[in-house]
């Protein structure tokens, strides 16, 4: 997995420039017998040019997927075949409705998780979780566009994201982590200011952000998934796959969270999440 490893604050540049009409030249008065020579005409007018929009308005930033999103797509375009591709050795045994079955594609696995099947055991839910990612990601860039602004493309993954990282990507075990995290997203709170005892495990992978939660029981692994605007704002947004789990045991579930900004200066705010 690879990532972006620094972030760009985004700056306005405003230019206004223009030209004073020259002044017209005054006609000299003519003898009556004589042809004057015709005054000089006067340069017209410089126009003035709009003012220069912000960078991040001006630019155009396509639909773009990770290498650690492992899609290989060679285009946007490819991601509705994709979709519809049979690769049944991605997929894990689902369960429900007092049959199991293994889907072979992201349209039957859509189809029976809204039907509330499940995996079957523990070694299924590992390729049901990847095909999660997977099928909400492609469905995701079937629906992109590219985006006028960004300000989540350059994010750096690494200690300096905690602090605009959303409070969502905690992990809850119980009813009470839940309550919590709902209280502080009500409050507006960051990851950061809902756990300061949080902390980056330093990774030489530059496209995965590892963190050890406060109560060092807990970790949380991102990375991003795919950036387009999903919403037609005209802004970019990001998909990221958030897996939360235990430093020591089993626990572990996975989730796709897509977020944005509107300024260099916000923390990221969850818009969708699978």
């Amino acid at each position: 997995m690879s990532v972006r490893s620094s972030m760009s604050a985004v700056c306005a540049i405003a230019l206004a420039c223009g030209g004073q009409p020259a002044r017209e030249a005054s006609q000299p008065t003519a003898a009556p017998a004589a042809a004057a020579e015709p005054a000089p005409s006067s340069p017209p007018p410089l126009p003035t040019p709009p003012p220069v929009a912000p960078i991040s308005a001006q630019a155009n930033f396509p639909v773009k997927w990770s290498s650690a999103s492992a899609l290989e797509l060679k285009s946007a375009s490819d991601a509705h075949a994709r979709y519809l591709q049979d690769e049944p050795d991605t997929f894990g045994e689902l369960e429900g409705e007092g049959t199991k079955v293994r889907p072979t594609n992201c349209v039957q696995w859509s189809e029976l998780h809204a039907k509330a099947y499940a995996p079957t055991n523990g070694v299924e839910e590992t390729p049901d979780s990847g095909a999660k990612l997977r099928c909400a990601t492609l469905a995701l860039i079937e629906r992109a566009r590219p985006a006028e602004r960004s300000y989540v493309r350059d994010l750096s993954w690494d200690r300096n994201m905690l602090p605009i990282l959303p409070v969502d990507i905690a992990t809850s075990v119980h009813d009470d982590d839940e309550r919590a995290i709902a209280a502080a997203r009500g409050a507006g709170k960051s990851f950061k200011q809902f756990d300061p005892k949080a902390r980056a495990k330093p990774t030489t992978d530059k496209e995965t952000l590892e963190i050890i939660e406060g109560d060092k029981t807990t970790m949380v692994l991102m990375y991003p998934m795919v950036w387009g605007d999903f919403d037609a704002d005209g802004t970019d947004d990001m998909a990221m796959a958030v897996v939360n789990g235990a430093t020591q045991g089993t626990l572990a579930y996975s989730r796709l969270l897509t977020v944005t900004r509107t300024s260099a200066i916000e923390m990221l705010r969850v818009i969708e999440s699978r």
